[in-house]
């Protein structure tokens, strides 16, 4: 009996584990938790996240001065599991990044002087040592950087600009887990300003640089490091370019960034390999609906092939409006999948977000924030799921004239769900949910469902249907 009580625990642990991302996507229900409201004491506004697997981590900072940092922890309802905790009693601007590498968290921010510093948190958010200096002491205020987590090394990557002194330049500094250097190499004494510094790595651990170079006309720069971090290769990008971000799929990179056009700005992007040699190149991926657009962060979703772009977009500008805080799926090549607003409160999309986004195998989960001098911030932390179509038929081989019954279903997004059925035939199309329709033709035809959520987004889904006359039985004589 304890043997096979022990077998079935073993079972449902295993089926918990072999779940598909598809599986739970399938209950995923788009969210939202406020973190912070305006004129609370303390304020401290939801910042960067990382997600274990199965917690989201979240570095909060105070919007006042020193500005101190603190990590909490939120299971994937968004109900806070970890309570506070101080990491640093001061800061230039609040968190910059965080990260998880498997084992625990690693904090980067700025100090109010400017250096960029890195702590070491354990899987609970507790600090292990003292936080520690990236690279080359570097105290000014205006100091760029970037940092991603790459996994075939277990290795932090930074670049970062230094702009003056004798470590004047732009450097690539790789932190081991524990915040050893286990490099700290000067690209280049030349920098801009801004610099604007991005850093992404493939799978094969190719590392690709992007940013603004002055000796090449401030042109948008793409470079890839070969195994001892010098420029292998580079190619120029764009002269028209700022905000950039960039990302890898495993085994090419994808560049967004802001360009200039007559009336307002619009987002190109490019695709190159990791020799450097454009797949793509400059193009445009969308234009905004009215004056301002800008990218926030780009991520690879692997479970759905797809990249995923966080933007702002503002009808008149963001001077003047901060714009809707959007969420835009496209396939590699560039295909529109879906473009809607991340957040699932029609009061709250306006309310964006400058840290990167992360994919938990069910749902899109990012922060938000505004804040507003002598108010303080209000902050959320938001989870989109993604709206997906699903279309069913009571049967896939029909004889003609003989009616089958269909019926649309829809997950994630923004509830309530519309649907357009095209039965591919050429009849009237049709917006019930479950709808009854015969062919008069024998063939094969492809029934295509779209659902559409409240916030814009759409899926499609599509069924096969084999249409056939049925045989005549011979008339007796």
């Amino acid at each position: 009996m304890t043997n096979n009580l022990a077998r079935a625990v073993l079972g449902a642990l295993l089926l918990l584990l072999l779940l598909t991302p598809a599986a739970r996507a399938a209950d995923c229900v788009s969210s939202i938790q406020q973190i912070t409201d305006f004129f609370t004491t303390p304020n401290r506004a939801a910042g960067a996240i990382a997600w274990t697997g199965s917690l989201i981590g979240m570095a909060r900072n105070e919007t006042t001065p020193p500005r101190p940092i603190y990590f909490a922890a939120f299971d994937d309802n968004l109900n806070q599991v970890i309570g506070d905790k101080l990491l640093a009693s001061s800061s230039r601007e609040g968190v910059f990044r965080l990260f998880w590498n498997g084992s625990g968290f690693g904090l980067f921010y700025f100090e109010p002087g400017g250096q960029l510093m890195f702590l070491r948190l354990s899987a609970t958010g507790d600090p292990i040592g003292l936080a520690a200096p990236v690279g080359q002491v570097a105290t000014f205020p205006d100091q760029e950087a970037d940092v991603i987590f790459d996994s075939t090394r277990g290795a932090y990557i930074t670049v970062h600009t230094i702009t003056q002194g004798v470590s004047v330049g732009f450097w690539v500094t790789i932190l081991g887990i524990d915040g050893t250097t286990l490099s700290d190499d000067r690209l280049t004494y030349e920098i801009s300003a801004p610099s604007e510094p991005r850093v992404a790595v493939a799978a094969d651990g190719t590392i690709g640089v992007l940013r603004h170079q002055r000796e090449a006309g401030d042109a948008l720069r793409f470079s890839v490091l070969d195994a001892n971090r010098a420029v292998s290769a580079f190619t120029d990008l764009s002269s028209n370019a700022r905000l950039p971000v960039l990302a890898s799929n495993g085994t090419s990179f994808a560049a967004v960034w802001q360009s200039n056009i007559a009336g307002g700005t619009e987002l190109r992007w490019a695709r190159l390999d990791t020799r450097a040699r454009v797949i793509l190149p400059e193009t445009r991926l969308l234009s905004g609906r009215g004056t301002d657009v800008a990218p926030v962060s780009l991520v690879w979703n692997p479970n759905g092939s797809e990249w995923a772009l966080s933007y702002l977009d503002s009808p008149i500008g963001f001077s003047e409006f901060p714009g809707d805080f959007r969420l835009r799926r496209f396939t590699t090549a560039g295909a529109l999948i879906s473009d809607t607003v991340f957040s699932s409160d029609p009061s709250r999309i306006s309310i964006g977000s400058r840290y990167p986004f992360v994919w938990t195998g069910a749902s899109y989960i990012t922060t938000a924030e505004r804040f507003l001098p002598n108010q303080g911030s209000i902050s959320f932390l938001e989870k989109h799921c993604t709206l997906a179509a699903t279309a069913s038929a009571s049967r896939v081989t029909v004889p003609a004239s003989v009616a089958t019954t269909f019926n649309a279903g829809a997950t994630g997004g923004t509830a309530p769900y519309s649907f357009i059925w095209d039965f591919g035939d050429l009849s009237d199309k049709r917006t019930e949910q479950t709808v009854q329709h015969a062919y008069t033709r024998p063939g094969t035809y492809t029934v295509t469902l779209t659902a559409m959520d409240a916030a814009g987004a759409t899926s499609v889904s599509t069924v096969v249907v084999t249409v056939y006359f049925p045989k005549r039985r011979p008339v007796g004589r």
